[in-house]
């Protein structure tokens, strides 16, 4: 930002603005110091850069495979429905840095790779229970994804609550929210700590927006006082009035 308007800032500025040494701030860059968690804000506060948070937040649902039935047009669905769950995966696997090829995938449903092709382009008709198969033997990466989605997405909602408090003049705590949705703060917090897996028979993102929602009625985006990073860190290092 500093560029686009001719301004010349350095790391040296940067430290002074937010009252420390240049050596601390290049310790806290190479990662051989912990970074505050406030230190984010501060250097937006420091140069009046105002951040938001926008109420939507991006949830992936996929649905379970149904039993084929007969007839061209649901042929037709069922290659469609394959060639879906086989673009997820490898999307999925190019999250994680993994190359899911179409030879790996035609392995792990027990067919050539030929016969895999063929269900592709619509030469054989999908079997019932390919897209099944699929499904299973790639449950626990599509699992893994799916709640990473989950806590992304309690992560955003968390911001949220808390930022919109803010701008109401409502000191709005991880406890609060925990005791909001009939949760302990202390799992509320490990959940958004990455400590615990979420659990997978309902939902606390929506749960929490539900309890807060006429706090978040008709609003579309939040200015962002305090990022995630400040909700989650340890005492002493800028958790501010988040303590459980």
């Amino acid at each position: 930002m500093g560029r686009r308007k001719g301004m010349g800032i350095t790391e040296e500025d940067m430290a002074r603005k937010v009252g420390i040494s240049e050596l601390q701030l290049y310790a806290y860059l190479k990662g051989e110091d912990p970074v505050p968690a406030d230190l984010p804000s501060r250097l937006y506060a420091a140069y009046n850069i105002r951040r938001h948070i926008v109420m939507a937040s991006k949830a992936v649902h996929i649905r379970t495979p149904e039993p084929a039935r007969d007839g061209p047009a649901q042929a037709a669905s069922d290659r469609r429905s394959l060639k879906s769950i086989v673009s997820f995966i490898k999307s999925i696997g190019a999250e994680k840095g993994m190359n899911i090829t179409d030879e790996e995938i035609a392995l792990k449903a027990g067919i050539s790779i030929q016969q895999f092709e063929a269900y592709l382009n619509g030469r054989k008709k999908v079997t019932n229970t390919l897209s099944t198969v699929l499904w299973s033997a790639y449950a626990g990466l599509i699992d893994s994804h799916q709640m990473e989605a989950m806590r992304e997405s309690l992560k955003h909602t968390v911001v949220l609550i808390r930022n919109r408090g803010l701008a109401v003049g409502a000191d709005i705590t991880v406890k609060d929210m925990a005791g909001a949705i009939g949760v302990p703060g202390e799992m509320l917090y490990a959940y958004i700590n990455d400590e615990k897996d979420l659990p997978q028979d309902y939902d606390i993102s929506f749960r929490l927006r539900s309890a807060y929602k006429n706090l978040l009625s008709d609003v579309e985006r939040v200015e962002l006082l305090e990022d995630i990073n400040m909700i989650k860190a340890p005492p002493g290092m800028g958790r501010a009035s988040f303590d459980i």
